[in-house]
């Protein structure tokens, strides 16, 4: 007498592949997801200890934001800051790495001596740019759009000073920092690598021709194609944002295009 044996077949071992197939096929994009996810909520972890950092600095500065860089006219161009280094807003935060998004992969080495650096002054990769709207050309309707961290007037005349605290009208409202794009378009929509203490990009209102309401737009109205587009987009679609208050949020590009965003002086409605 022939005892069966109790094993699958290979029709019941293809349909447990093909179960196991479509799972995964559902649950992977779930998995990526999260992942970005968890990326997004450390991006904007690092984002508010940014705008902690800044709002510590402007109680020590006379109620001022801090400018977009700080340059003195009698010592050579490479000795310029930007906002994130060790004379404006670094004291406050002692990690440079608070200054990276998980999101972003950067070069894993800069030449500092090419660009007339001193020795003690090493490079750090930076995620965030400053509101550096800088009056040079209308932007919204104003004739002299100004954001929270002008360019100063030591790089030319017009340029504003520094940003006093009461200055905007509704500080919970306006960009204090956004999420950026290193060298995106070869520097064209935003600065590219500024490798004095940290590498940074904000928005620079002197690139011939490209106003920055313009640049607003671009980024804002992009489609999938773009080389730009993934700039306000790396978190499934979102951004983070740090506003002139303090507060930081998850925003959608396409909630950008308000003037009361970037300005100070925003067109009366």
């Amino acid at each position: 007498m022939f005892r069966r044996r109790n094993a699958f077949t290979l029709i019941e071992l293809l349909v447990v592949i093909a179960i196991i197939a479509i799972l995964a096929a559902i649950l992977f994009p779930v998995f990526a997801q999260a992942r970005e996810k968890a990326r997004q909520t450390s991006c904007l972890s690092n984002m508010k200890q940014l705008s902690l950092a800044v709002m510590m600095y402007v109680q020590d500065y006379d109620e001022t934001y801090p400018k977009a860089d700080f340059w003195n006219p009698s010592t050579p161009f490479s000795n310029y800051y930007l906002w994130t280094s060790k004379l404006c807003i670094q004291p406050y935060l002692k990690n440079v790495d608070i200054y990276k998004c998980p999101s972003d992969s950067f070069p894993s080495v800069h030449d500092a001596a090419y660009y007339g650096l001193s020795p003690d002054r090493v490079p750090h990769p930076i995620s965030y740019m400053s509101n550096a709207i800088t009056p040079f050309y209308p932007m919204f309707g104003v004739d002299n759009p100004q954001g929270l961290m002008p360019v100063g007037p030591e790089y030319g005349n017009g340029f504003p000073g520094a940003t006093a605290l009461a200055a905007p009208p509704s500080p919970a409202e306006i960009f204090l920092l956004v999420e950026g794009a290193l060298e995106n378009i070869g520097g064209i929509w935003g600065r590219a690598d500024l490798l004095n203490d940290e590498i940074d990009w904000y928005y620079w209102p002197c690139t011939p021709n490209v106003t920055q309401q313009f640049i607003v737009d671009f980024f804002t109205l992009a489609v999938p194609g773009d080389a730009w587009y993934k700039a306000w987009r790396k978190h499934t679609g979102s951004t983070n944002v740090a506003f002139g208050d303090g507060h930081v949020k998850s925003m959608r590009p396409a909630d950008f295009r308000d003037p009361k965003r970037w300005l100070i002086n925003p067109p009366q409605q």
